[in-house]
C-alpha cells in the first residue's frame, strides 16, 4: 500500500509538471519524510502551497509509536506503556510526530492503553511483550531467557494485544481538527485524496479553490487506532495512527487513483482549470 501511495504522488506530479502546475525544482515528492509537504503545486499566477497526498480515505493521516517500560514494572510502579520521544534510531522525533504525540496526549491515548493493553487485557492480564525498552538487556536482568523466534513474537504480541478496533467502544475519537493542524504546520494547505478528490484544509486558501469547488476536510469522523503494526519480515512496532472516514466526495481533483495497494495503475484524466 505504501509503495503504490507513493507511485501516485509521483504520478501526480508528472501529471501536473507537464501541464506547468509544479514550481520549479519542486518535482520530487516528500517520500517518507512526514516534516514537508508530500508535494508542491502552482497555479496559473505562479502562487504555490503544500498538497497532502493519499490514495485513499482509508490510509493513516499520520502515526506514532508506543514503548513498553520494563523498569515501570519492576521498579518505579508507574503505568508501563507511553509514546515514545526517540525514534528507533535513538533520534528525537520531528515536529510532525511531536504534533501527533501531542493529539494522542489530549485524549488520553495512553491511559487508554495501559488500561486495555496492560492493567485490564482480556487476553492476558498485565501483560508484557517481547519488544520492550532495551529488551534483551532487562530480560536478563529479571532472569529471563527468551526462547521463540522474531516470528513467535511477533505472533504473541499481536494476539494478546488487540487493536483498538476492539476495544469496548471501538477507535479512540479525536477531533477533525487534528487532522487539519497537523498538516497545515508544515504549510500544506490542500489534500488530494485518490478516491475522493481535493479538499481545502482549514481556513487558509492560497489558491482560491474553495470558490472553485474545492470542500472544506471535514470527515463525519476522526479517530486513533492502535495496534501491533507489522513493518515487513518479523519487523513490528506498537503503534497509534490517526484516521478518518465519511468524506463528502470533492467536485475537483488533481487526478483520481486507478485501483489501490497492489492493483493500482495510475492517475485517471481530470479536469485541472481550476488551477488556470
Amino acid at each position: 500500500m505504501a509503495d503504490a501511495g507513493f507511485q501516485y504522488e509521483k504520478d501526480l506530479i508528472e501529471r501536473l509538471k507537464a501541464a506547468n502546475y509544479i514550481p520549479a525544482g519542486k518535482d520530487a515528492p516528500a517520500g517518507s519524510d512526514d516534516s514537508i509537504p508530500d508535494i508542491t503545486i502552482q497555479n496559473g499566477s505562479g502562487v504555490e502551497s503544500g498538497v497532502e497526498v493519499k490514495l485513499q480515505e482509508s490510509a493513516a493521516f499520520g502515526s506514532g509509536s508506543l514503548g513498553f517500560d520494563y523498569t515501570a514494572v519492576t521498579v518505579t510502579n508507574k503505568d508501563p506503556w507511553y509514546i515514545l520521544e526517540v525514534n528507533p534510531q535513538g533520534e528525537e522525533i520531528k515536529e510532525a510526530q511531536r504534533m501527533i504525540s501531542a493529539m494522542a496526549k489530549a485524549v488520553d491515548l495512553v491511559g487508554e492503553v495501559n488500561s486495555y493493553w496492560y492493567y485490564n487485557n482480556r487476553v492476558s492480564p498485565k501483560y508484557i511483550p517481547y519488544k520492550i525498552d532495551k529488551g534483551v538487556e532487562l530480560f536478563k536482568r529479571a532472569g529471563l531467557v527468551i526462547k521463540e523466534n522474531a516470528q513467535k513474537q511477533y505472533d504473541t504480541d499481536k494476539k494478546k494485544l488487540q487493536e483498538s478496533a476492539k476495544w469496548p467502544g471501538g477507535h479512540l475519537s479525536c477531533p477533525a481538527s487534528n487532522i487539519v493542524n497537523y498538516y497545515t504546520a508544515k504549510k500544506s494547505y490542500y489534500m488530494q485524496i485518490g478516491d475522493r478528490g481535493l479538499y481545502v484544509l482549514g481556513t487558509n486558501d492560497p489558491l482560491g479553490l474553495r470558490a472553485k469547488g474545492a470542500p472544506s476536510f471535514n470527515p463525519r469522523e476522526s479517530y486513533f487506532r492502535v495496534r501491533v503494526q507489522p513493518k515487513g519480515g518479523t519487523a513490528y512496532r506498537f503503534a497509534f495512527e490517526l484516521y478518518c472516514k465519511g468524506l463528502p466526495k470533492s467536485s475537483i481533483s488533481l487526478g483520481d487513483a486507478l485501483g489501490s495497494g497492489k492493483s493500482y495503475r495510475g492517475v485517471a484524466p481530470s479536469n485541472l482549470g481550476f488551477l488556470r
